[in-house]
């Protein structure tokens, strides 16, 4: 008798758990991504400098962080994986700064980059 006692406790131990641990999981919910902000959506650089991009996500709680940042023009500016502008040379490019997780999002800097 005591015997089944402490198998049905422990079935309902490891029930209990795994139930708990299941409710845990659909807890967390996605936050779409709305927006990528920009600090600056105009940049003038000279030749030879450097520009850090910031970014802001809407809203900032979101669970789909993560971007992608493009050079329109490589022989004018670079920019890293961090979000780092590097100009070369004179002449006007852009930055398109785009979600990872939705390719529908994304926002463009100007840069031009003047000097001799």
């Amino acid at each position: 008798m005591k015997r089944w006692f402490l198998i049905a406790v422990l079935c309902l131990s490891v029930l209990g758990c795994s139930e708990i641990l299941n409710s845990s999981s659909d807890d967390t919910k996605d936050v779409e991504l709305k927006q990528i902000i920009v600090d600056s959506i105009n940049v003038i650089k000279p030749i030879n400098s450097t520009h850090q991009i910031v970014i802001t996500y809407n809203p900032t709680d979101t669970t789909q962080k993560g971007v992608q940042y493009i050079s329109s023009n490589e022989t004018i500016l670079t920019v890293s994986a961090d979000g780092l502008i590097t100009t070369h040379t004179s002449g006007s490019a852009t930055v398109t700064v785009k979600s990872t997780k939705n390719a529908e999002i994304s926002t463009v800097i100007i840069v031009t980059v003047s000097g001799s």
